[in-house]
């Protein structure tokens, strides 16, 4: 079902929505294992949850997703143009 609205603009912001948070989350498992540990868990989120600091970060992982998907797509365009070229010769 959800291969049907692949192509669609909804389908990707939902996807990099999604991998944002994916992304939040691995790095706050990232700084529990390596830094802070599961008692510093409750100050880490309090800071990442606050207002202030969660939209510029949640904004700007989200327009690298973006860009990433954007040159994905790109990678995939060059990869078929190039095929194709191989192909009629």
């Amino acid at each position: 079902m959800a291969l049907r609205y692949a192509d669609t603009r909804t389908y990707r912001y939902l996807a990099a929505l999604a991998a944002t948070f994916n992304i939040i989350g691995l790095m706050c498992v990232n700084l529990v294992g390596f830094v802070v540990g599961i008692e510093g868990l409750p100050p880490l989120l309090s800071e990442i949850i606050a207002w202030k600091v969660a939209v510029p970060i949640l904004a700007t992982i989200f327009c690298a997703v973006q860009l990433m998907f954007a040159l994905r797509i790109n990678e995939d365009t060059r990869a078929l143009a190039k095929k194709n070229s191989k192909q009629t010769q």
